[in-house]
């Protein structure tokens, strides 16, 4: 496969108005939204050699219900796409365990039969119900591709989640990626204040890549979507997370061309800079979506929310 060295710095940076994409005028449409997905995409492909494959990093704030709706919508659209343009195949990589169904007591011969219909009988979160139903209405290939981790509640009441190296894929990407952690507490990420969880989203980034590429063979994807919190995309400075470390540098190394889509949100103006300082040089190639109406998985009126979006964007 070529690498992205096939362009230069210059040749990657986004169109200007594909870099910073406003929808204040209507923060409730996310047709425009993913028209301007498609738009970058685009323009990538007619630039790079026909045998690279694109990675869309879907970013966002896994609380945020707008965002959710978002790849809902770009899943459809990727949908429609493959119907007219066969040569378009895509899949779905998500941020989830890749044991998430034997954590939640799914036997393996129900979880290797159909993955999608046995998401169905377990304790999803609402906020990525309907993306799965979409793959399934679709046909989408989907995959879990992360480290196995679990909450970790006796000593540390937040929502940190423990690395699990008692899963054997999870022990061996230790064992290849950092042999130094073996035995070790290692925290996947956290919400404690002035507490680094660099490895922990080290080893995750190393998981979904290593993941993401099988699924990719598996399937003959050119266009692979893969959701993830914004800080895995491109680093982060509140994770102490860099850019070389990040899924944007980690694709890259693997050949493949790589889109981050970074949604803003509301809060970012209260939590500083978002950006590791060493992704700064890159950014003019991040996509940054600002505007959108935000709900979060907590609200108390999620589905009248749904609704509000689903009539603005004339989605089912």
């Amino acid at each position: 496969m070529n690498n992205t060295t096939s362009l230069n710095p210059m040749q990657r940076r986004l169109p200007k108005h594909l870099h910073v994409v406003d929808f204040r005028a209507r923060p409730l449409d996310l047709r425009p939204v993913v028209a301007a997905i498609m738009e970058a995409e685009n323009w990538i492909l007619e630039r790079i050699p026909p045998d690279q494959k694109i990675v869309l990093l879907a970013g966002e704030l896994h609380s945020n219900l707008t965002h959710s709706f978002l790849w809902q919508a770009l899943i459809e659209a990727h949908a429609t796409q493959q119907k007219e343009k066969p040569d378009r195949t895509f899949a779905l990589g998500y941020e989830m365990p890749h044991d998430f169904f034997f954590k939640n007591g799914v036997e393996d011969k129900v979880r290797e039969k159909n993955l999608l219909r046995a998401l169905m009988d377990t304790p999803v979160t609402e906020t990525i119900e309907s993306i799965f139903k979409m793959c399934a209405h679709h046909g989408v290939s989907c995959s879990f591709n992360d480290i196995s981790h679990y909450p970790e509640f006796s000593s540390w009441p937040s929502r940190s989640n423990v690395v699990d190296q008692g899963d054997p894929f999870t022990k061996s990407i230790v064992e290849k990626y950092r042999p130094d952690l073996l035995g070790s507490r290692i925290f996947r990420s956290t919400t404690l204040e002035n507490f680094s969880s660099s490895d922990g989203m080290e080893l995750s980034n190393r998981a979904i890549v290593d993941n993401a590429i099988a699924h990719i063979e598996r399937t003959n994807a050119r266009l692979y979507i893969q959701q993830c919190g914004r800080a895995h995309a491109v680093g982060s400075s509140e994770h102490e997370c860099n850019f070389q470390t990040s899924l944007m540098a980690r694709f890259e190394e693997a050949g493949f061309y790589v889109l981050p889509i970074l949604p803003a949100a509301e809060k970012d103006s209260n939590r500083g800079e978002i950006l590791h300082h060493t992704a700064k040089p890159r950014q003019a190639e991040f996509m940054r979506i600002t505007g959108l109406q935000e709900f979060t998985q907590f609200a108390m009126l999620r589905e009248d929310a749904k609704k509000q979006i689903c009539k603005e964007s004339h989605m089912r």
